[in-house]
């Protein structure tokens, strides 16, 4: 159980962390070259891991048409609130509708959200992971105590 509660801190942490890379890797792409977003998409997806690396699926397969507009909004990151959820989603299905100038500005926006919500991830992880993780082996202990 302590384990459990602890990765799901941990899984929250580093899909916070790669999208705050990927935003700026986004930015930069953005800027120097005129790459199509598919292909940013495909080389990210190479660098990303984990639940950040089957969103990124799920984006490129709404890019591509495979999945519709309205199953992508309804897409639930199961670690994620539904409000942060629906968050990332709006970020990444509204990728592509501005002028350059405007984009760069709207993802840095949004990293410096994300990268607010990491920090509290960090502050989270730190705080509860080991706790629930050191209250499993003590419950656990208890427990080989009372059957003993």
């Amino acid at each position: 159980m302590g384990l459990l509660i602890s990765k799901y801190f941990h899984t929250r942490q580093k899909f916070f962390r790669e999208l705050c890379q990927f935003c700026e890797n986004l930015n930069l792409k953005i800027s120097y070259t005129k790459t199509k977003l598919e292909e940013i998409i495909k080389k990210e997806m190479q660098n990303a891991s984990g639940e950040f690396a089957l969103f990124l699926e799920q984006y490129l397969r709404f890019l591509m048409g495979e999945l519709a507009k309205e199953d992508f909004f309804c897409l639930k990151i199961r670690f994620l609130s539904s409000e942060e959820s629906q968050g990332v989603s709006n970020f990444f299905a509204s990728l592509g509708e501005m002028a350059k100038e405007e984009e760069m500005e709207k993802i840095s926006f949004h990293k410096k959200t994300f990268e607010k919500i990491s920090d509290e991830c960090d502050k989270s992880t730190k705080k509860f992971s080991s706790l629930y993780f050191k209250l499993c082996i003590v419950f656990g202990l208890f427990l080989v105590v009372i059957f003993i």
